[in-house]
């Protein structure tokens, strides 16, 4: 049986026609594509390059994982030991307050015990030679040959601590930081020798002193220094002028001024020698020549703080004072 020629014959015509319609129809859609400009395809390039940069540099630049944890317990380390400093801070405050309250406790208490004593005594008879604790000036007539004359001397060991400027019934004393700056005070004399009796002290005295002392309390020294030396100028035949020359002196020796403080310091002892300020004063005296570096004559004076008040309660800061040179070997 034989096959028939003819279909094969149709086959071998119709597939290179069909390759021949399907490449011309490739071609018409491949004419219809816009072909982008190399510049174009360059811009559209640069982006994804520089993301690609800066993913690279970003890599480059994380820490290693070791690293990171490393620097995470740091900072956790640190947070712990800002929280304790803070704590700290806290209770140092907490303490500084407490300090304070008591420094003012003890001022009110120490001033309170004095005004005490100085008023028993104040109310005792005078004794020849002497005055009564409250005169503005602590010294009596060592003679009477004029009446109301003033012939009180100064010893020549004390002459040299503060000017003194007797001007009739009143001396003057000059108070100077040894920087040109001086201060004068007046300080008035009993009205007449024989004749000395207890100072009474006004309300507008008492109201002075007390804002001078607050001032004082509030450890602000500077502000109480200048009150007590205007208390001073306003009251100076005041019954308090001892304890206002005291407290001066103790507040300038808080801010460091110690030739003031030691003028000041040094007029309790010349001009007031019954107020019981003078064992305090004394002592605070040595505390400054220790600041200035006489040494000696820091020894010297808390030495005889000891031999003239042994029993007073200053006398145990003085032996401490004493011992503190001892081990510094001044």
């Amino acid at each position: 049986m034989t096959v028939p020629r003819r279909p094969i014959r149709w086959l071998l015509v119709a597939v290179p026609l069909a390759v021949i319609a399907g490449c011309a129809e490739l071609a018409v859609q491949a004419a219809a594509v816009p072909v982008a400009a190399p510049s174009t395809r360059q811009a559209q390039t640069q982006p994804l390059d520089g993301q690609k940069t800066a993913i690279t540099v970003l890599a480059q630049a994380a820490p290693e994982p070791g690293e990171l944890a490393a620097a995470l317990v740091q900072i956790e380390s640190l947070h712990r030991e800002i929280k304790d400093l803070q704590s700290q801070l806290e209770i140092q405050k907490f303490e500084l307050e407490k300090l304070k309250q008591r420094q003012r406790d003890l001022y009110d208490d120490l001033d309170q015990r004095l005004r005490r004593e100085e008023r028993l005594t104040a109310n005792l008879p005078p004794q020849p030679g002497t005055v009564t604790p409250g005169t503005s000036l602590g010294s009596a007539a060592q003679g009477t040959d004029q009446a109301g004359a003033d012939t009180t001397t100064v010893e020549a060991s004390q002459a040299k601590s503060s000017p003194v400027v007797t001007t009739g019934a009143t001396k003057s004393v000059v108070v100077g930081d040894g920087s040109g700056t001086t201060e004068v005070f007046v300080i008035a004399a009993p009205a007449s020798s024989g004749q000395i009796q207890a100072a009474t002290v006004g309300v507008n005295e008492e109201e002075a002193y007390d804002a001078a002392f607050d001032l004082l309390k509030q450890s602000r020294y500077s502000d109480a220094g200048a009150a007590f030396a205007n208390f001073l100028r306003r009251y100076p035949d005041s019954h308090l002028a001892d304890d206002s020359w005291y407290w001066m002196g103790e507040a300038r020796y808080v801010t460091r001024e110690f030739e003031r403080s030691l003028k000041a310091l040094q007029t309790v002892i010349q001009h007031f020698p019954e107020s019981a300020r003078i064992p305090a004063a004394r002592l605070k005296i040595g505390y400054i020549q220790y600041e200035l570096g006489d040494y000696k004559e820091a020894r010297d004076t808390l030495n005889h703080l000891l031999e003239e008040f042994p029993s007073h309660r200053v006398a145990v800061s003085a032996k401490a004072r004493l011992k503190k040179m001892d081990r510094e070997g001044r």
